[in-house]
């Protein structure tokens, strides 16, 4: 999946419950974690 993907679903799903910087760490995590 596309980083842009996984920040296109968070927004689609915490709308503006979570802040762009948390969607950003969160997809930076799944990036450092992904084999």
């Amino acid at each position: 999946m596309l980083l842009a993907e996984i920040i296109q679903q968070l927004n689609d799903v915490f709308a503006d419950k979570v802040s762009d910087e948390d969607k950003l760490r969160f997809a930076n995590s799944i990036e450092l974690v992904k084999p």
